[in-house]
Formats: C-alpha cells, sequence, structure tokens
C-alpha cells in the first residue's frame, strides 16, 4: 500500500543525517499505477529534502522497471549525474559502496 510505504520511509528518514546513500532494488519492479506512481515521486521527493548523498540503482538486468522509475522521478533526481551508479546485485552495490570515494 502506497501510503504505508510512504509512513515508512518518512520514519525512517527522521532517523538519518544528511549525506546518507540509498540502494534501491528495482530487480523486481512491475509497471506501477497512477497512485504507486506519484507515490514514487513523492517518496523521491522525501529523501531529496532529506539530503541523500549518493544512490545505486540496483537493476538484475531488468531495464523496463529503471526506465520507467527513470520516467517518474527524473524531475526530481537526475541520472545522468555522478551520484548515481547502476549495479546488478545487492552484493555488487554493497562493494560499489566500499568503493566509491
Amino acid at each position: 500500500d502506497v501510503d504505508n510505504a510512504l509512513s515508512a520511509l518518512s520514519a525512517e528518514l527522521h532517523t538519518m543525517q544528511p549525506g546518507f546513500d540509498v540502494v534501491t532494488d528495482y530487480s523486481k519492479f512491475v509497471p506501477a499505477s497512477p497512485k504507486g506512481v506519484e507515490g514514487l515521486r513523492t517518496g523521491a521527493e522525501m529523501v531529496k529534502q532529506s539530503g541523500r548523498r549518493r544512490a545505486i540503482r540496483i537493476t538484475g538486468g531488468i531495464v523496463m522497471g529503471l526506465t520507467q522509475f527513470k520516467r517518474i522521478v527524473g524531475d526530481v533526481f537526475s541520472e545522468d549525474d555522478d551520484t548515481v551508479r547502476y549495479a546488478g546485485s545487492l552484493a555488487e552495490a554493497d562493494a560499489m559502496l566500499d568503493d566509491w570515494e
């Protein structure tokens, strides 16, 4: 449920200091409903306002979900800057964070 997810995100973001990193797994992403699309935009804006530093998107080789996500939050986050990277798995994402300078 979108409202529950946004509430949980808000609660988690209130525990974090600006400058945090985000790893998001899109490997099982499915096309979102209109309410889901609005929830993704709202969540992205919440993360931005809370001070996200870097992001790693786990794609698992699935391009469709990532493509929809980029369209949805493209006006909130630029996917073309050096604060966003892509990984095929959680292990790869963890290694990227460890090596990211």
